[in-house]
C-alpha cells in the first residue's frame, strides 16, 4: 500500500519542536527520513525513493498556467520554488503527518523538518514566515493552524516576500465582478460584515453591499464541521471588519468561501486595513491563487 513506507512506523503522537528557541506546539504523527531529490513547486517534493510530498497548510502563489504554456514560470511561483530549494534541495528532512496523509492522487501530504545551521526548521513554518507562502487548513489539517497563521502574521506585517511586491493582497469582498473572476483560487479577504445567521443548515456571515447576491462565507453544517474537527461556531462579528480565507467558489449566484474553523475568521481593527487588490497575473483560470489542492477533494 502506498504511503506505508513513510508512515507504517509512526505509532504515536509527538509534540514536535521546529529547533532552539521555535517550539511547535500542535501534534503529529512522526514518520520517517527521506532526501529531498527535486523540488518540483513551491509547496511539491520529490523524494529520493520517487514519491512527492505536499507540504500542507502552506500554500505559495500559482498563475495556474497549463503545463507547457510558453514554458516560461510566472516569477512569483518560480520565487517560492526557488525559496523552497534553496531551503530543501539535497538534504534529509524529517516527515510528520496530520490527519490524512494521502491524497488522490497518491502523493504524502506531510509537515517536513530540516536541519539548517544547526537548528530543526520547521518547513512550512519558515517559507510562511518568509511571505514565500500563505497559511490555509482544511478538513483534518487543522491541527497546526495557530502556528501557521502566527507566522503569516509576521510576514505580513513586515511585508516580507510576496506581501511586499503586492503578489499577497487581501481582496475587497465588495468587487463582486472580480472576486467571480477569481473563483476556484485561494484568496485572502477583508470586509464589513453585514449580518450572521443560519442559511439551509449552513452557517453564513453575509457581507455587505450586496444583499442576497453579496459576498458570503459559509461554515458547513453539523457533519461537515464533525467532519473537518472544527469547533462549528461562528463569533459574533456582525458590523465588524474581517478577513476570511479560503477558495473561492459560485453558489447561488454569490461568490463564498467555505470556513473549516472559526480561525480562520479575523476581527480587525481600523490600523489592519489590507493591501489594494491587485490584478491577477494572465493565466487560464483568469486568477491569482492556486487550484482547489488535491487533498480537498473527497
Amino acid at each position: 500500500m502506498r504511503g506505508c513506507r513513510l508512515f507504517g512506523l509512526a505509532g504515536v503522537f509527538a509534540v514536535l519542536a521546529a529547533g532552539p528557541g521555535e517550539a511547535l506546539g500542535c501534534e503529529l504523527d512522526a514518520g520517517a527520513s527521506r532526501v529531498v531529490a527535486k523540488v518540483a513547486s513551491g509547496d511539491t517534493l520529490v523524494l529520493d525513493d520517487g514519491e512527492e510530498a505536499i507540504l500542507i497548510g502552506a500554500l505559495p502563489p500559482s498563475a495556474g498556467l497549463a503545463d507547457g504554456a510558453g514554458g516560461i514560470a510566472w516569477p512569483p511561483e518560480e520565487a517560492s520554488r526557488r525559496a523552497l530549494e534553496a531551503l530543501v534541495a539535497g538534504q534529509p528532512v524529517e516527515l510528520a503527518s496530520a490527519g490524512r496523509r494521502i491524497d488522490r492522487y497518491g502523493r504524502h501530504l506531510v509537515h517536513a523538518f530540516v536541519q539548517r545551521d544547526g537548528e530543526r526548521v520547521w518547513v512550512q513554518g519558515r517559507m510562511i514566515e518568509r511571505g514565500f507562502a500563505r497559511a490555509y487548513g482544511l478538513p483534518g489539517h487543522l491541527a497546526c493552524l495557530d502556528e501557521l497563521l502566527a507566522r503569516e502574521r509576521v510576514a505580513r506585517e513586515g511585508r516580507l516576500g510576496h506581501w511586499g511586491s503586492g503578489v499577497f493582497a487581501d481582496r475587497d469582498v465588495g468587487d463582486l465582478r472580480a472576486l467571480a473572476g477569481y473563483r476556484d483560487t485561494f484568496q485572502t479577504l477583508e470586509g464589513r460584515v453585514e449580518r450572521t445567521g443560519k442559511v439551509r443548515g449552513q452557517s453564513v456571515i453575509a457581507f455587505a453591499p450586496g444583499g442576497r447576491t453579496g459576498f458570503a462565507a459559509v461554515m458547513e453544517g453539523a457533519a461537515g464541521v464533525k467532519r473537518a474537527r472544527g469547533d462549528g461556531a461562528l463569533p459574533d462579528v456582525a458590523g465588524q471588519r474581517v478577513r476570511v480565507r479560503g477558495w473561492i467558489d459560485i453558489q447561488r449566484r454569490r461568490p463564498v468561501v467555505t470556513i473549516y474553523d472559526s480561525r480562520m475568521i479575523e476581527v480587525l481593527g481600523d490600523a489592519d486595513a489590507g493591501a489594494e487588490a491587485v490584478p491577477a497575473p494572465p493565466a487560464a483560470t483568469g486568477g491569482l491563487g492556486a487550484p482547489i489542492p488535491a487533498a480537498a477533494a473527497q
